[in-house]
Protein backbone atom coordinates (compact mmCIF):
# COMPACT_ATOMS: atom_id res chain seq x y z
CA UNK A 1 0.00 0.00 0.00
CA UNK A 2 1.43 3.37 -0.95
CA UNK A 3 1.00 6.55 1.02
CA UNK A 4 -1.70 7.67 -1.39
CA UNK A 5 -3.56 4.38 -0.82
CA UNK A 6 -3.51 4.67 3.00
CA UNK A 7 -6.83 4.64 4.76
CA UNK A 8 -8.00 7.89 6.33
CA UNK A 9 -7.52 8.04 10.11
CA UNK A 10 -11.25 7.60 10.74
CA UNK A 11 -11.31 4.42 8.67
CA UNK A 12 -8.25 3.09 10.51
CA UNK A 13 -10.07 3.64 13.79
CA UNK A 14 -13.07 1.67 12.50
CA UNK A 15 -10.80 -1.17 11.35
CA UNK A 16 -8.89 -1.15 14.64
CA UNK A 17 -12.07 -1.32 16.69
CA UNK A 18 -13.33 -4.14 14.47
CA UNK A 19 -10.12 -6.12 15.11
CA UNK A 20 -10.34 -5.60 18.87
CA UNK A 21 -14.08 -6.34 19.08
CA UNK A 22 -13.80 -9.30 16.74
CA UNK A 23 -11.01 -10.77 18.83
CA UNK A 24 -12.99 -10.34 22.04
CA UNK A 25 -16.01 -11.95 20.42
CA UNK A 26 -13.98 -14.92 19.14
CA UNK A 27 -12.34 -15.49 22.54
CA UNK A 28 -15.75 -15.24 24.29
CA UNK A 29 -17.13 -17.82 21.88
CA UNK A 30 -14.21 -20.18 22.53
CA UNK A 31 -14.61 -19.78 26.28
CA UNK A 32 -18.37 -20.30 26.00
CA UNK A 33 -17.91 -23.65 24.23
CA UNK A 34 -15.40 -24.75 26.86
CA UNK A 35 -17.64 -23.62 29.73
CA UNK A 36 -20.59 -25.54 28.30
CA UNK A 37 -18.51 -28.71 28.01
CA UNK A 38 -17.10 -28.29 31.53
CA UNK A 39 -20.58 -27.77 33.00
CA UNK A 40 -21.60 -31.23 31.72
CA UNK A 41 -18.89 -33.00 33.73
CA UNK A 42 -19.22 -34.08 37.33
CA UNK A 43 -16.54 -32.92 39.76
CA UNK A 44 -14.94 -36.37 39.66
CA UNK A 45 -14.92 -36.55 35.84
CA UNK A 46 -13.03 -33.27 35.62
CA UNK A 47 -10.02 -35.15 36.99
CA UNK A 48 -10.23 -38.33 34.90
CA UNK A 49 -7.66 -39.07 32.20
CA UNK A 50 -8.51 -41.39 29.33
CA UNK A 51 -5.10 -43.08 29.55
CA UNK A 52 -1.55 -42.45 30.74
CA UNK A 53 -0.83 -40.25 27.70
CA UNK A 54 -3.64 -37.73 28.15
CA UNK A 55 -4.50 -34.91 30.51
CA UNK A 56 -7.68 -34.54 32.49
CA UNK A 57 -10.02 -31.66 31.75
CA UNK A 58 -8.91 -30.11 35.07
CA UNK A 59 -5.26 -30.15 33.98
CA UNK A 60 -6.11 -28.68 30.59
CA UNK A 61 -8.11 -25.92 32.29
CA UNK A 62 -5.23 -25.23 34.66
CA UNK A 63 -2.77 -25.02 31.76
CA UNK A 64 -5.01 -22.78 29.65
CA UNK A 65 -5.51 -20.43 32.61
CA UNK A 66 -1.76 -20.36 33.31
CA UNK A 67 -1.09 -19.60 29.67
CA UNK A 68 -3.66 -16.79 29.59
CA UNK A 69 -2.31 -15.26 32.80
CA UNK A 70 1.25 -15.33 31.51
CA UNK A 71 0.59 -14.22 27.94
CA UNK A 72 -1.95 -11.48 28.66
CA UNK A 73 -0.50 -9.86 31.79
CA UNK A 74 1.15 -6.64 30.53
CA UNK A 75 1.19 -8.14 27.04
CA UNK A 76 2.01 -4.87 25.31
CA UNK A 77 5.18 -4.32 27.31
CA UNK A 78 6.52 -7.66 28.55
CA UNK A 79 7.39 -11.07 27.16
CA UNK A 80 4.51 -13.54 27.15
CA UNK A 81 6.44 -16.19 29.07
CA UNK A 82 6.64 -14.58 32.51
CA UNK A 83 9.44 -15.51 34.93
CA UNK A 84 6.84 -16.33 37.62
CA UNK A 85 5.11 -18.94 35.47
CA UNK A 86 5.78 -22.57 36.37
CA UNK A 87 4.60 -24.26 33.18
CA UNK A 88 5.52 -27.79 34.27
CA UNK A 89 3.40 -27.42 37.42
CA UNK A 90 0.39 -26.62 35.22
CA UNK A 91 0.37 -30.29 34.17
CA UNK A 92 -0.06 -31.52 37.74
CA UNK A 93 -3.65 -31.87 39.00
CA UNK A 94 -3.53 -29.86 42.24
CA UNK A 95 -6.99 -28.38 42.63
CA UNK A 96 -8.98 -30.00 45.43
CA UNK A 97 -12.40 -28.90 44.28
CA UNK A 98 -14.33 -27.51 41.35
CA UNK A 99 -14.60 -24.03 42.88
CA UNK A 100 -10.81 -23.62 43.10
CA UNK A 101 -10.39 -24.85 39.55
CA UNK A 102 -13.11 -22.58 38.16
CA UNK A 103 -11.69 -19.59 40.06
CA UNK A 104 -8.26 -20.14 38.50
CA UNK A 105 -9.79 -20.75 35.04
CA UNK A 106 -11.79 -17.51 35.33
CA UNK A 107 -8.71 -15.54 36.47
CA UNK A 108 -6.94 -16.42 33.23
CA UNK A 109 -9.90 -15.44 31.07
CA UNK A 110 -10.47 -12.24 33.09
CA UNK A 111 -6.85 -11.25 32.44
CA UNK A 112 -7.32 -11.80 28.71
CA UNK A 113 -10.61 -9.90 28.48
CA UNK A 114 -9.36 -7.03 30.67
CA UNK A 115 -6.27 -6.65 28.48
CA UNK A 116 -8.22 -6.73 25.23
CA UNK A 117 -10.93 -4.38 26.48
CA UNK A 118 -8.32 -1.82 27.49
CA UNK A 119 -6.80 -1.67 23.99
CA UNK A 120 -7.21 1.34 21.79
CA UNK A 121 -6.66 1.65 18.08
CA UNK A 122 -3.38 3.42 18.77
CA UNK A 123 -2.20 0.32 20.66
CA UNK A 124 -2.67 -1.69 17.49
CA UNK A 125 -0.98 0.86 15.26
CA UNK A 126 1.87 2.19 17.36
CA UNK A 127 2.97 -0.39 19.88
CA UNK A 128 4.60 -3.76 19.57
CA UNK A 129 3.85 -6.54 21.97
CA UNK A 130 6.48 -8.98 23.08
CA UNK A 131 5.41 -12.40 21.96
CA UNK A 132 7.42 -15.22 23.52
CA UNK A 133 10.99 -14.79 22.32
CA UNK A 134 10.40 -11.93 19.92
CA UNK A 135 8.28 -8.95 19.04
CA UNK A 136 5.19 -8.91 16.92
CA UNK A 137 2.55 -6.43 16.01
CA UNK A 138 -0.16 -6.10 18.62
CA UNK A 139 -2.78 -6.82 15.99
CA UNK A 140 -1.30 -10.31 15.54
CA UNK A 141 -1.23 -10.93 19.27
CA UNK A 142 -4.95 -10.26 19.72
CA UNK A 143 -6.10 -12.84 17.18
CA UNK A 144 -7.29 -16.07 18.85
CA UNK A 145 -4.88 -18.91 18.19
CA UNK A 146 -2.14 -16.62 16.93
CA UNK A 147 1.23 -17.75 18.21
CA UNK A 148 -0.19 -20.93 19.71
CA UNK A 149 0.69 -24.38 18.51
CA UNK A 150 0.20 -27.96 19.52
CA UNK A 151 3.53 -29.65 20.02
CA UNK A 152 3.93 -33.32 19.22
CA UNK A 153 6.32 -36.08 20.16
CA UNK A 154 7.39 -36.56 23.75
CA UNK A 155 6.07 -33.09 24.58
CA UNK A 156 2.53 -34.16 23.63
CA UNK A 157 1.02 -33.03 26.91
CA UNK A 158 1.96 -29.38 26.49
CA UNK A 159 -0.16 -27.03 24.43
CA UNK A 160 0.43 -23.28 24.16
Amino acid sequence: MTTSDALPAGDLKVVGLAVINGSISAFRSNKGWADKAISQLSDAKLHVTLDANTNSVAVIMKHVAGNLLSRWTDFLTTDGEKPWRNRDEEFVDTFNNREQLIDYWESGWTTLFTSLSALSCSDLALRNSLVAHGTGASVSAVKPGEGESVQGGSDRRRVG
